[in-house]
């Protein structure tokens, strides 16, 4: 019998010593894990090189201290790294056409459109409108980003100390009259209207500015500065992105005289010709003139008519006196006399 009590109070000291045990092992398990909580509630910033979900660029992101890559998990699957509310998050990606060197294999393409404002008579003012990237199939991008006419003005694409990285063609959709667009380009050019202008370019990353020239080889003018964190590519979508800082208007200074036509029409039951520089209307009723120029018209009925009056651009019936500061349009009025 004392043997069997000596084994149970052994054996209760045991089972008490246990829980003694396992009770400071859970406090020092749940006094490790609070560090840890803290230590990764300090370090939760986030960092990523390609700036976000950028498949078809090799980045790194950097987060809780340690570095992740993006990289190819097998030749058509991309494993992406990106930040996001400042946490690091990965993906896999099937790349259409592969993948290599840790980013899908391709190329991206931006789209960028520039409002065109008259400033003036011999400058135009491009302010960015907006851009759109895409992936893969960039057909639809060069159907949105082309227009019906060359422009006299080329896009540079610069690296951040402003070296060129791509020189390439400016399409307008106002309408040039100009006898040549050489270096610089030739001749009168009409109706310099507000408009928007559009160019297509391969994404280049390190890309900074977009700087504005006139002629294929002409000085640079200005920039418009890019903000690299929106040149984002992912695969199958398009992504319309601001990517102009504020501000960013560039003037440029036209190297050649502006002109503008002046129309005049002929309306009433009557007949009559006007006259002026240039215009014999008859049959001659329209002429460029240069900015600035004034042009006076008269008036002269032919017998059974009379001169009723200007409408449009003059008024009253005496000499018409015009200053081209933009295209004009005059009519005349001429009644029949009973």
């Amino acid at each position: 019998m004392k043997n069997g009590t000596q084994y149970l109070v052994g054996a209760v000291i045991l089972v008490a010593f246990s829980v003694v045990s396992l009770v400071a092992a859970f406090q020092y398990y749940q006094s490790q894990n609070a560090v840890q909580l803290m230590s990764s509630s300090a370090e939760s910033g986030c960092t990523d090189s390609d700036y976000g979900r950028n498949h078809f660029t090799y980045g790194s992101v950097t987060s809780g201290g340690s570095t992740y890559n993006d990289s190819c998990y097998t030749p058509t699957a991309l494993y992406e790294n990106y930040c996001k509310d400042g946490y690091r998050k990965d993906e896999y990606v099937t790349c259409p056409n592969g993948c290599s060197a840790g980013a899908c294999a391709g190329s991206c393409y931006v789209g960028l459109s520039l409002k065109e404002s008259k400033s003036g008579d011999l400058s135009v003012v491009f302010s960015a409108v907006e851009s759109v990237t895409t992936a893969d199939d960039a057909s639809a991008l060069v159907k949105k980003y082309s227009a019906e006419n060359p422009s006299p003005f080329y896009v540079s694409v610069l690296d951040g100390a402003k070296n060129p990285l791509g020189k390439y063609k400016l399409w307008s959709g106002r309408a040039f009259t100009a006898q040549s667009f050489n270096d610089p380009p030739k001749g009168d050019i009409n109706n310099i209207l507000d408009s928007v202008s559009n160019v297509f370019f391969p994404l280049n990353r390190l890309a900074r500015y977009a700087g504005l020239a006139l002629g294929g080889s002409g000085t640079l003018a200005g920039t418009i500065p890019f903000d690299q964190n929106r040149f984002v590519c992912s695969v199958g979508t398009d992504n319309k992105q601001s990517y102009t800082s504020s501000g960013g208007l560039v003037t440029v200074k036209l190297p050649w005289t502006i002109s503008y036509t002046l129309s005049v029409g002929k309306i009433g039951t009557g007949a009559g010709v006007v006259t002026g520089t240039g215009i014999n209307c008859g049959s001659d009723c329209s002429e460029s003139y240069n900015s600035g120029a004034s042009v006076a018209l008269t008036a002269a009925a032919a017998s059974g008519s009379s001169f009723y009056g200007w409408s449009g651009a003059c008024s009253g019936t005496g000499v018409c006196a015009v200053t081209m500061s933009d295209t004009k349009n005059v009519s005349s009025t001429f009644i029949k006399v009973k």
